[in-house]
């Protein structure tokens, strides 16, 4: 579960950053809106990275269930 919250948080963060080029495209006539856009899309990038890289995949291996001395994997 971990393993696969850990691909998909790197993606949300990419959508993030899209939405907020977005929102820097429809004012780019205020510059203090372009300015918050260009955070917003910086900001939802790191979180994603971060989410990912930082709890998800460092707790994927922790949450698989341990395996029973002479129990075989099925492959």
């Amino acid at each position: 579960m971990f393993e696969a919250a850990g691909g998909y948080s790197p993606t949300m963060g990419i959508i993030g950053a899209v939405l907020g080029l977005i929102q820097v495209m429809k004012n780019l006539a205020n510059i203090d809106e372009v300015g918050r856009g260009i955070r917003d899309g910086f900001v939802a990038t790191i979180y994603g990275l971060v989410a990912a890289n930082l709890v998800f995949l460092r707790w994927a291996p922790r949450s698989k269930p341990a395996r029973r001395a002479g129990c075989k994997s099925r492959s």
